[in-house]
């Protein structure tokens, strides 16, 4: 379990607008810092740290998810390549 003020960092292939919707719900109470890495293929760094307020760019990314779901949840629909996403536990 990630404690306050902990970092939880991703290094991925895997764009924003796929990312942060996932990363963005209020469940996990962290903040979201983006970098992106790289000149032709893009590696894209989420640093988030817990107990830091999302800003309202990122809390805006949740309702991309689906508007009529509840932003405390998400149901991961990964392709082939990317199953590991059902394995991981943040919170």
């Amino acid at each position: 379990m990630l404690k306050n003020n902990g970092v939880f960092i991703s290094i991925t292939f895997a764009q924003p607008h796929f990312r942060k919707p996932m990363y963005a719900l209020d469940k996990y109470n962290w903040s979201i810092e983006l970098y992106t890495i790289g000149e032709t293929f893009h590696y894209f760094v989420y640093v988030m740290t817990k107990g830091k307020q999302l800003n309202e760019e990122d809390k805006y990314t949740r309702f991309k998810i689906n508007s009529e779901q509840n932003l405390n949840t998400v149901e991961l629909k990964a392709d082939l390549n990317e199953n590991f996403l059902l394995e991981i536990q943040i919170d």
